[in-house]
């Protein structure tokens, strides 16, 4: 037992909190705790490895190490932690991969419900000559409806309207996007059509 207690301790030092699987902190406190559970010393131990281990699925999160986060999530499940750590971590954990998802994958504008639109200004040259285009566009909508990182994609005619639908664009406010009551950013593309009446 003061052999196992000893080993937890050392690893702990070492950064081994819950990886080898075979030499690690949580390692030799599971055995400890399988041999005698009752002893003074496991209970403070569990708390601080915990608190630990909690650390690096916190630091593993705000890195979007999703593979890290988990592992960390799983020692402690194993370990007994508190059912509202774990909890909390899984589902935080959940967001954040839901949430880079939405800022990959592109989806289309129309998706989400705009309640403020501006048209653009039809540029007085396009006008005089007579031309007609579009202007294809990605950007995210933010967590309070608002459109950042508005980017050009593709336009035609090339250099006739992309500035008058990147301040249309800017103009824009859409509903939060909310899924299970959390509110998600999105990353959309919108085709901004310039025609004469």
């Amino acid at each position: 037992q003061e052999r196992l207690l000893a080993e937890a301790r050392e690893r702990f030092a070492q950064g081994f909190l819950f990886e080898p699987a075979t030499g690690s902190a949580l390692e030799a406190l599971l055995e400890a705790r399988r041999l005698e559970p009752d002893h003074p010393e496991i209970g403070p131990a569990f708390a601080e490895l915990e608190r630990a281990i909690q650390a690096v699925a916190e630091d593993a999160l705000a890195r979007a190490d999703w593979a890290r986060a988990a592992a960390a999530i799983g020692a402690l499940s194993r370990s007994g932690a508190p059912s509202g750590m774990l909890e909390s971590l899984r589902a935080e954990l959940q967001y954040r991969q839901t949430q880079e998802a939405y800022l990959t994958e592109v989806a289309p504008a129309n998706e989400l419900n705009i309640t403020r639109l501006e048209p653009p200004v039809y540029p007085d040259r396009a006008v005089v000559r007579g031309t007609e285009g579009w202007v294809d566009l990605q950007f995210v909508v933010d967590r309070q409806g608002l459109p950042r990182d508005i980017v050009v994609t593709a336009a035609e005619p090339v250099g006739e309207f992309e500035a008058a639908a990147l301040e249309a664009t800017e103009s824009y406010v859409f509903e939060p996007f909310v899924l299970d009551g959390q509110l998600y950013e999105r990353r959309v593309a919108i085709r901004m059509r310039f025609t004469l009446e």
